[in-house]
């Protein structure tokens, strides 16, 4: 699931008035997911992931995550030499305080191996994404179609001045950096570390 589509760019972004662009825009739409994940430490579009821990010995382990977290299994493992994973059956992730966390009421038995297989992240039905990922994504794939040559390059999210002389030629364009814009705005989606 993307965190935005071609249609919507543009629509609201960029002065494009029918599909013939719609490719390329769907390339730049998944670089600025990588390039959003990068900054989360996360997946942010809906994916699938394991997360190997070791426990203390409590019912409860704190996840990383900070976007939605669906549990498929939790399994562990006596020994990490053990060929297979055992499959532990009643576990669930609940979030507590914005925290996700998985929950297992027989406990996480300290010593043991344990991994977590989940789908993590915004799936756009259940799990919709929020205007303020789905709003830098946009900005992102604007920002690199105007790096492309299919733009004009004039009109950047990132102008700060514009400077020309006409009959001496010179001409000076100053962008600002986004980058910690966006990871600003993106601050409450960084995979927290314990």
């Amino acid at each position: 699931m993307a965190l935005t589509t071609a249609a919507k760019i543009r629509a609201s972004w960029i002065n494009i008035g029918d599909s013939s662009q719609d490719a390329r825009l769907g390339v730049l739409i998944t670089q600025a997911e990588s390039i959003i994940e990068g900054i989360c430490k996360q997946p942010i579009a809906s994916a699938s992931v394991t997360y190997d821990f070791t426990s203390n010995g409590d019912r409860v382990f704190v996840l990383p995550y900070t976007v939605p977290v669906v549990l498929t299994s939790l399994q562990y493992k006596a020994n990490p030499t053990d060929a297979a994973w055992t499959t532990a059956t009643g576990a669930i992730v609940t979030k507590v305080d914005g925290v996700s966390q998985v929950y297992y009421e027989s406990g996480l038995t300290s010593g043991y191996l344990w991994r977590v297989n989940a789908t993590v992240g915004f799936d756009g039905t259940t799990h919709v994404v929020p205007k303020d990922v789905e709003n830098v994504c946009e900005e992102m794939v604007v920002e690199l179609f105007k790096f492309t040559d299919f733009s004009g390059r004039e009109n950047r999210l990132g102008l700060r001045s514009v400077a020309s002389t006409e009959g001496g030629v010179m001409t000076t364009t100053i962008y600002k950096e986004l980058t910690d814009r966006f990871r600003s705005k993106l601050s409450r989606y960084i995979a927290r570390v314990w």
